[in-house]
């Protein structure tokens, strides 16, 4: 019987192989070290920083981490802000990628360029006009504003994906619906 192809065991194979695996440790390993670490008692970290001890493990950090820091009050805001953000970018992102998925005017292809760029912007360059903006409008230290701020970082991504989903459905369907009498906003809001 003749084999044909390479056989898996082929030099080249092996090290493909051999560089994924070290490429999945190289980007596990710390987190791995760092979740043994969390778990250690503080002092056998400072007598051995490096070592691997596995008696005395325990959870004491994290409950005091939870009892003695103001970490519950800072995990609801990220909650909350997190929460903010997706919803505003959402919510903008699918009616401007469904705009520019489906209606037909001049300067889209600008547009979807300029949303492009901005994503090429690093967000150090934005962080003094963000300040002066939620500044003038009262913003600073809230919630509300901290959303906003990550919703311009979010926000051309989201529409970019929300678009791209638009052009896969067919124009058919809408086309179909508005035969029966469907509205835009009847046709995008309804479940069916």
């Amino acid at each position: 019987m003749a084999v044909t192809g390479k056989s898996k065991y082929a030099p080249s194979a092996i090290a493909i192989n051999v560089g994924v695996g070290l490429l999945i440790a190289f980007a596990t390993l710390p987190l791995i070290w760092t979740a043994y670490t969390s778990v250690r008692p503080e002092i056998e970290i400072v007598k051995h920083p490096a070592g691997f001890m596995f008696r005395n493990l325990g959870f004491d950090a994290y409950r005091e981490v939870w009892k003695y820091s103001d970490f519950p009050h800072l995990l609801g805001n990220s909650v909350v802000v997190s929460l903010m953000t997706m919803v505003m970018s959402l919510t903008l992102g699918t009616f401007a990628g469904y705009a520019l998925s489906r209606a037909t005017f001049g300067g889209k292809q600008g547009i979807l360029l300029f949303y492009m760029l901005v994503r090429v912007i690093p967000g150090v360059l934005l962080l003094i006009p963000i300040y002066i903006l939620m500044q003038k409008l009262n913003l600073l230290d809230t919630r509300f504003g901290l959303a906003l701020a990550y919703t311009t970082f979010t926000l051309p991504a989201a529409i970019w994906l929300m678009k791209g989903f638009f052009d896969a459905l067919p124009v058919d369907l809408e086309n179909a619906a508005r035969i029966d009498g469907c509205s835009r906003g009847t046709m995008f809001f309804s479940p069916s």
